[in-house]
């Protein structure tokens, strides 16, 4: 790999990691990129580029790591203000808006690790409806896979995946597969808040009975 400065290129290239590492990534989702929201500099350094962009997706679902929100800050290598390129710099709206991210922690950041995490989707006419159990096969029917990055089979290993997927989240929502997920998680946050009102209460009774004394 080549440094230079002053807006030449860095020569790089990408390694190739397939669906099955892919999927052991920390956080996957799908969403829609609502754009950039910074970008970071840094001085070039070997093996890394001159900075980087964030950017805000606008989260449907999340298929692992939930992060429970509704927006989810990603990190990709490159920033336009930069006066130095690296090959390795891409835009996460290169391709697409409608994506199936596999990204991975990497600091305080979520990146994905190539480009190959960034999957480009199409969204179908069907509308979740309120009775749709939340599932690998209603994410199919919801969205498709449209990337000519991929191959055929790269593309049936990704589908096989979203179907098999055992946990399915919406942002912000405790709801998932498994029957009473929902009721279980508000029952545990319940359950913890009347414990610690038990022990305020406790203390308090405490404190009185030892100034009573």
């Amino acid at each position: 790999m080549l440094n230079t400065l002053l807006g030449t290129t860095v020569s790089a290239s990408w390694v190739s990691f397939t669906p099955q590492q892919l999927v052991q990534d920390d956080v996957i989702l799908i969403g829609e990129i609502s754009g950039p929201t910074g970008e970071k500099l840094g001085i070039l350094e070997r093996f890394r580029t001159s900075g980087y962009t964030h950017w805000k997706v606008n989260v449907r679902y999340y298929l692992k790591g939930d992060k429970e929100s509704h927006e989810f800050i990603v990190v990709t290598p490159g920033a336009q203000s930069s006066s130095v390129k690296s090959s390795i710099d891409y835009r996460l709206d290169e391709w697409g808006k409608t994506v199936l991210l596999f990204l991975r922690k990497s600091e305080d950041n979520y990146q994905p690790i190539t480009p190959k995490g960034v999957v480009i989707l199409n969204t179908t006419q069907y509308q979740r409806q309120p009775d749709d159990q939340l599932s690998g096969q209603l994410i199919l029917r919801e969205f498709s896979i449209n990337d000519n990055r991929i191959s055929q089979q790269e593309k049936i290993e990704f589908e096989k995946y979203i179907t098999g997927s055992s946990l399915v989240v919406l942002p912000t929502t405790a709801d998932q597969i498994s029957g009473g997920s929902w009721f279980w998680s508000n029952s545990q946050t319940f359950i913890a808040v009347s414990i610690v009102l038990l022990l305020i209460v406790s203390l308090i009774i405490f404190f009185r009975k030892r100034l009573i004394k």
